[in-house]
């Protein structure tokens, strides 16, 4: 097994990738925070990363901040161990020009998509892995019809799908940031859903792409309704999940699916995730690209 170093940022959603690489690897990564909004700490991260001796190094970043590695530093990793960068929305146009200057000064061995876009300028396209272990075991009661786990913008495309929805009474929400015991609190509501609604919005709104959620839901046994603008047919066969064009459309959605259609396709969609797009299967893929 190989031993991998996780540079990233501090913020929660990277803590993720890290756990779907250690879920099916003996030697556990090491990793390195940094703060990308905060001041540079290059001289510690290449000596943390020397340390460490790494057999391949992972970076997850931002597309700005002042507490970004330098360029110089990104080259001193690559002498230490292949260095790969991992951006989970290279779809989202704001991070091209991030990815083609890392291009242009050689930072990285390879540059990895993991939002399923396939327009994005990166070196190979994926999707996100995600560590089924807090998806395993008996679970909770599949009490909710159709749920929706995470943040959105009130004034946002996200929210004026989602909040109109909610006050139909036919989506129930649960915010991370305000509820119970992190990701494992969501994993569980997940579980407690027939249907999980997801947007496939990227942070701009300018484009679709595959959200993490899109491969949780699959992990919790739950059945998937998707915007129709997502690029999810390059990733799934149609039959395994549901489609809305917009909130004016997603009544009619819920309504068509009936409990013995969503336990169906989320059989499906669920064996698929975890046989094509199980995380030794997803980074196995990003490391054979390195050769």
């Amino acid at each position: 097994m190989m031993r991998a170093l996780f540079l990233t940022t501090e913020t929660n959603d990277t803590d993720s990738l890290v756990r779907a690489w250690d879920c099916w690897n003996d030697v556990p990564s090491v990793r390195i925070k940094f703060p990308y909004q905060g001041a540079r700490s290059d001289a510690a991260i290449v000596a943390a990363a020397k340390e460490a001796k790494p057999d391949v190094i992972f970076y997850i970043g931002a597309h700005a901040g002042s507490g970004l590695p330098s360029i110089d530093t990104f080259k001193a990793l690559r002498a230490i161990a292949p260095t790969i960068d991992l951006v989970c929305d290279a779809g989202d146009q704001p991070w091209h020009p991030v990815i083609e200057d890392y291009r242009a000064h050689d930072c990285f061995d390879l540059q990895v998509g993991l939002d399923g876009h396939a327009g994005a300028p990166v070196d190979l396209v994926t999707v996100t892995p995600v560590d089924p272990r807090p998806f395993d075991g008996p679970g909770p009661e599949r009490d909710i019809a159709c749920g929706f786990s995470g943040n959105f913008g009130r004034r946002g495309v996200r929210g004026a799908i989602v909040l109109p929805l909610v006050d139909a009474g036919l989506v129930k929400v649960r915010m991370r940031q305000t509820v119970g015991d992190g990701y494992s609190d969501h994993a569980n509501f997940l579980r407690r859903c027939r249907v999980v609604l997801n947007t496939s919005f990227a942070g701009s709104a300018r484009t679709h792409h595959i959200k993490g959620r899109v491969l949780e839901a699959g992990m919790a046994g739950a059945a998937l309704l998707e915007l129709t603008a997502s690029p999810i047919a390059d990733w799934f066969p149609p039959e395994s999940y549901f489609t809305f064009a917009d909130v004016a459309d997603a009544p009619r959605a819920l309504a068509e699916i009936t409990p013995d259609l969503a336990a169906a396709r989320a059989a499906m969609f669920g064996g698929i995730v975890r046989e094509r797009y199980h995380p030794s299967k997803i980074y196995g893929e990003i490391l054979s690209a390195l050769k």
